[in-house]
């Protein structure tokens, strides 16, 4: 017995040196009294585990907190990428507001009704597809007109060393050049965002472009600002083993809001397409919003695989990371253990093999650690 508890001593004191905020004391390697041995726990006097533990859990509210002003900087440099582009993507064209005593605002809970005194009733019957990725400026400017149009597309996100989309773009089109749009309602396929704004309004709109989208070079300028300040977030594809989901994603966005851009970025990231309905202010898609999530709030996001929904930008991230991204875990099938051939031929099942009995002595519960 006194060998074993000298073994037990020695491989504890080396088990301590391998923790620098450990310390062992090898003056009195000894096990506690009997009386003490009915707390199940094996104490040696000198020795100290919280060092360890107490590194650990240093070390987890560092990460914690890194984690944390990481998402404040996000959060920071989105709003700051906003700036650059106020206005543009924020109101549906012909924006207007008026008081209405009959009326309840979705959004800010006030009888002032926000609409459009320009935007036509008729929509296209199915969704526009846009070809892009969210750092794009070029990309960025056909996003701002489709939310000022009040329209829904299609997003197939197209990152630097994509797989799943790049290619069809240019099977389609015959380069990998970007944005490129396609309305199935027309048959209207272009690259060029210029060509692709024109089209749209013309199409959709008044026929008069959104004064932001029309200053040439300072309108290129100032849709590159966000890609600088956010990084280059949303342009290069994550590789990740999870797969393409069955069904598209739906998000409910504008393209000026900093929470909004966040989760479009990761998508992007992420190459998972989503049905994109924009829901700028004075757009009626607002109401349905309401109707279908209880409240007007961006982004709200549906997954249709998982039957899951949610608010928040840093939960929408949490989830997608989770079921698209890295964090993803592919389901492990049970294994059904097969009956041999020849057991099976004469109907004999291999026996489970006869448990081995141990005498061993029960202690009870330790509240000491």
């Amino acid at each position: 017995m006194q060998g074993d508890m000298r073994g037990v001593s020695t491989l504890l004191l080396f088990l301590s040196l391998l923790s620098p905020s450990a310390s062992f004391s090898p003056s009195s390697p000894h096990l506690v009294s009997t009386s003490q041995r009915s707390s199940s726990a094996l104490h040696f006097s000198g020795l100290s585990v919280q060092g360890a533990f107490g590194r650990r859990a240093s070390n987890a509210r560092i990460n914690m907190q890194q984690g944390d002003m990481q998402k404040t900087l996000d959060v920071f440099t989105s709003y700051l990428s906003s700036l650059a582009r106020p206005t543009s993507g924020t109101f549906v064209i012909g924006y207007k507001a008026q008081p209405d005593l009959d009326y309840k605002n979705p959004t800010m809970e006030l009888p002032v009704r926000e609409f459009s005194e320009t935007l036509p009733s008729v929509k296209p019957k199915k969704p526009l597809e846009l070809y892009e990725f969210e750092a794009c400026p070029f990309c960025r400017k056909v996003r701002e007109a489709i939310s000022m149009l009040d329209l829904d597309v299609m997003i197939y996100p197209c990152p630097r060393d994509g797989e799943r989309f790049r290619p069809k773009v240019v099977d389609m089109g015959g380069k990998a050049q970007f944005p490129y749009l396609v309305d199935p309602n027309t048959d209207f396929k272009a690259y060029e965002s210029d060509k692709i704004i024109k089209y749209l309004v013309q199409t959709y709109g008044d026929g008069i472009i959104p004064l932001p989208l029309t200053l040439g070079p300072l309108t290129t300028v100032s849709a590159s600002i966000p890609s600088l300040l956010r990084s280059g977030r949303g342009r290069q594809a994550d590789k990740s083993s999870a797969p393409q989901p069955e069904l598209p994603l739906r998000l409910w966005s504008f393209e000026s809001s900093p929470y909004c851009r966040i989760v479009r970025e990761r998508l992007c990231e992420l190459e998972v397409p989503y049905q994109l309905f924009t829901v700028a202010r004075g757009s009626r898609k607002r109401e349905e919003l309401k109707e279908i999530a209880g409240k007007v709030q961006v982004p709200y996001l549906v997954d249709p695989n998982t039957g899951k929904s949610m608010f928040e930008s840093s939960s929408i991230l949490d989830y997608l990371d989770e079921t698209y991204g890295k964090g993803y875990a592919p389901k492990v099938e049970e294994k059904v253990e097969e009956v041999s051939p020849r057991a099976s031929e004469f109907n004999v099942v291999p026996e489970d093999p006869e448990p081995v009995k141990v005498d061993a002595e029960i202690l009870e519960d330790s509240e000491e650690i």
